[in-house]
């Protein structure tokens, strides 16, 4: 878990409850939002926050894993080199990467939705600004997993230009409908964001948020 995040009494019982019962390789439970005072009701109201939910048992496919609530067992993270892999230090996307090699290596990960914990959010990252950078930035590590899971031969070279396409059309309408329902319109602007990630991704580009900012 994070060190941001508060964990519920029986979070860590129900993870390995539930890992052991249908003998799995690690189990993932749900990270809920603790908003600050100062969050603007329409970005609670619109739940751009939460993340989905699965009921306890349900296989997770690597795109829908991610660290924050996670428990997995030693064997198959010791097999790994690492395990983490050292190019994601600044990028973000390491959990993303490791989950999907063990997976590839024959790993079952699943939702265990009574482990829950509390993400605590401060004002800096409940703002517009911030979600649509933390989904530009998820688009970069949703291409990442694109390139892994896709032979290089079947992804066209025109078809890289789609993300900017659907990136551009997305956060033009989204600006338009953002003046009238702000929740529409930043709904569009994310949807955007995460296309232009994607294209940046496939472009050489690379957001690197843990090292202040920069990029390359």
């Amino acid at each position: 878990m994070d060190d941001d995040e508060e964990a519920d009494p029986e979070w860590l019982v129900q993870l390995w409850y539930s890992v052991v019962r249908y003998d799995a390789d690690g189990g993932l439970g749900p990270v809920v939002p603790k908003f600050n005072g100062d969050t603007p009701r329409w970005l609670i109201d619109g739940r751009f926050f939460e993340r989905p939910r699965h009921p306890t048992g349900t296989n997770l496919e690597a795109k829908q894993t991610r660290m924050g609530n996670a428990l997995i067992r030693r064997r198959p993270l010791m097999s790994l080199p690492g395990p983490f892999d050292v190019r994601f230090d600044f990028t973000g996307g390491e959990d993303g990467d490791l989950f999907a090699r063990l997976i590839e290596r024959g790993c079952r990960f699943i939702a265990v939705d009574s482990a829950v914990v509390y993400e605590h959010l401060p004002p800096a990252r409940t703002n517009v600004r911030w979600l649509l950078q933390k989904k530009f930035v998820g688009g970069i590590g949703a291409a990442r997993l694109y390139t892994r899971e896709v032979p290089a031969a079947s992804r066209l070279h025109w078809q890289r230009l789609r993300p900017l396409a659907k990136g551009l059309a997305w956060g033009a309408v989204g600006l338009v409908l953002f003046p009238i329902s702000r929740s529409h319109g930043l709904r569009q602007m994310v949807l955007g964001a995460q296309h232009l990630g994607r294209f940046s991704f496939h472009s050489g580009f690379t957001f690197r948020p843990y090292l202040r900012d920069s990029w390359r």
